[in-house]
């Protein structure tokens, strides 16, 4: 949902790897929960989920408290945040997230914490905090963040 009224459309793709793109939400309604969560159609490889502020709320937008509460709720393996504003701090907000991420890790995931370069494009995202990751569509993806 956007908003209190307004359907926004999400995209779930793969069979073998799993990733769901919900960009643009203010909630996501308990149907929507189910069929990506962990327990409806089995652990997303990644989920890619926007957080406009960092603190706060806001009536059309998921901001970064209520994001991590949804990707605590759908438990992904990895979770990449786009949709940030400026407030976010490549450096400090990563290390935030690292320590997040080492939290909540006994749950079987992690929240992904490194900056999508620049130069990169991943859904026509330029501003994204994530890990390096290489698609194959045989086996899937594979961590990179290594190989900085």
């Amino acid at each position: 949902m956007h908003g209190e009224d307004y359907i926004c459309l999400g995209f779930l793709f793969g069979d073998k790897s799993k990733v769901a793109y919900l960009s643009d939400v203010s909630r996501i309604p308990a149907t929507t929960d189910y069929v990506i969560s962990k327990s409806g159609a089995g652990q997303l490889d990644l989920l890619i989920l926007d957080s406009l502020y960092k603190t706060g709320s806001n009536k059309f937008h998921l901001c970064l408290p209520q994001t991590l509460e949804t990707v605590k709720m759908l438990c992904p393996k990895q979770a990449l945040l786009i949709g940030m504003n400026h407030e976010f701090d490549h450096h400090q907000d990563n290390e935030l997230l690292m320590e997040w991420s080492r939290r909540v890790m006994h749950m079987g995931m992690c929240l992904v914490h490194r900056l999508l370069p620049e130069e990169s494009k991943i859904l026509s995202v330029k501003t994204a905090l994530l890990i390096r990751i290489k698609w194959d569509p045989t086996k899937g993806f594979e961590d990179r963040s290594s190989s900085n």
